[in-house]
C-alpha cells in the first residue's frame, strides 16, 4: 500500500500551503487546515485500502497522521532536495532528477507524494515520458518525447512546467525547432525491469567508452550529430558503428583512447568496490518500518536508508 495514497482522501489544499507560507507560521497552519479536511471514516474505504492500514499500522488515525506529516514535510525545501540526491532511480542533474513515468511508483514516497499533489491538482502532460523533479525549487516539469522507445536519442517534442508556488503552468513546444533538446543515457531513466533496458543500457556503456557523453557536451541533435562525426561513428538500432568511410589513422588513435578510457574505468571501480557496506554507512530496515532521515519519514519493505536515526 503506498501511504501517500491517504493524502488524497480527501483532494487536499495543504500541498499548496505547506509550498506557500513560511515556516514560522506553517505549523500552526497545518493544524489549523487539517481539521477542516477531516477524511472519511474507515468504513468508507475501499476494501484493500482498509486491509493494508490493518497490515500495516496500529489504527487508522496513526496512518493518516503520518500521512499528514509526509503532506507537510514537502514543504521543506531540504527534505525535497534530499529525496532527489538520495534516488537510487532517475537521471541526475545539478539541481534535478528526471525519470521516466513507469519509474514513478518507484520512487522515494515523498517524491510520489510530490508529483501525485501536482498532478491531481493540475493534471499531467498529455503523453508524458519523462518527469523532472528540481531539488531546490518548487517545480515539476513534464516532458514529452514520442518516440522514447525507438530513437536512440529522442528530441523534446513538448514540454510543461508547473510551479509549485503558485500553480501557474507555461508550456514550450519544440516540434518545429531545428535544434531541439534530446535525450542521452536513456538507461538512467527507467529502471532495469524496462523492456528496452538493456538495449539502452548497451549503447550508454558505448557512448561512454568513446567519451561521447564526457562533460554533458551533448545536449542537443546538431550537437550529437557533430559529435558522432568527429569519433567516426554512427547509431543503428541502439549500437554504435565505425564509419566504413573512416580516416584510418584518426580510427587508430580513437580505438586506443576508448580502450584506455575502459581501462580507467575499471580501476576507478575496482576501487569503489572494496568499500564496505559499512563504510558507506548503509542501514537495512524491515519491511513495513518506518524512520526519520534528514528530518524526513522513510517508509520502505526492506528499505535501506543511509545515515538514518530513529525519530519518535
Amino acid at each position: 500500500m503506498q501511504l501517500s495514497c491517504l493524502c488524497f482522501l480527501p483532494h487536499s489544499s495543504l500541498f499548496k500551503q505547506c509550498l506557500t507560507y513560511d515556516n514560522s507560521r506553517q505549523a500552526s497552519r497545518f493544524r489549523a487546515t487539517k481539521r477542516n479536511h477531516d477524511r472519511p471514516s474507515m468504513r468508507r474505504l475501499p476494501a484493500q485500502i482498509r486491509k493494508d492500514i490493518k497490515g500495516l499500522f496500529d489504527n487508522y488515525q496513526k496512518a493518516c497522521t503520518l500521512a499528514d506529516l509526509m503532506l507537510y514535510s514537502l514543504g521543506k525545501p531540504d527534505i525535497v532536495a534530499d529525496c532527489c540526491e538520495d534516488s537510487a532511480i532517475g537521471y541526475k542533474q545539478p539541481g534535478s532528477v528526471s525519470v521516466h513515468v513507469s519509474a514513478l511508483e518507484e520512487l522515494d514516497p515523498l517524491l510520489r507524494l510530490y508529483e501525485g499533489c501536482a498532478n491531481r491538482t493540475i493534471g499531467r502532460l498529455d503523453g508524458a515520458t519523462i518527469i523532472k523533479f528540481y531539488a531546490r525549487k518548487p517545480q515539476i516539469s513534464y516532458l514529452f518525447y514520442p518516440d522514447f522507445d525507438t530513437n536512440p536519442h529522442p528530441a523534446l517534442h513538448t514540454s510543461m512546467h508547473i510551479d509549485l508556488r503558485d500553480l501557474s503552468v507555461s508550456y514550450h513546444d519544440f516540434s518545429d525547432v531545428y535544434n531541439p533538446p534530446i535525450l542521452v543515457r536513456k538507461k538512467a531513466f527507467v529502471t532495469a525491469s524496462y523492456p528496452h533496458y538493456d538495449k539502452f543500457a548497451k549503447l550508454t556503456r558505448q557512448e561512454e567508452k568513446l567519451g561521447i557523453l564526457d562533460r554533458g557536451a551533448v545536449k542537443k541533435h546538431r550537437e550529437l550529430v557533430k559529435c558522432l562525426e568527429e569519433n567516426c561513428v554512427k547509431i543503428k538500432d541502439h549500437k554504435l558503428f565505425w564509419r566504413s568511410n573512416a580516416d584510418p589513422e584518426k580510427l587508430k588513435m580513437l580505438q586506443k583512447a576508448a580502450s584506455e578510457r575502459q581501462a580507467r574505468k575499471i580501476e576507478v571501480n575496482a576501487g569503489k568496490s572494496e568499500r564496505t557496506a559499512e563504510d558507506r554507512g548503509w542501514e537495512r530496515r524491515g519491511r513495513g518500518s518506518y524512520v526519520f532521515k534528514r528530518g524526513r519519514i522513510v517508509m520502505g519493505a526492506s528499505h535501506i536508508c543511509k545515515n538514518t536515526y530513529s525519530g519518535s
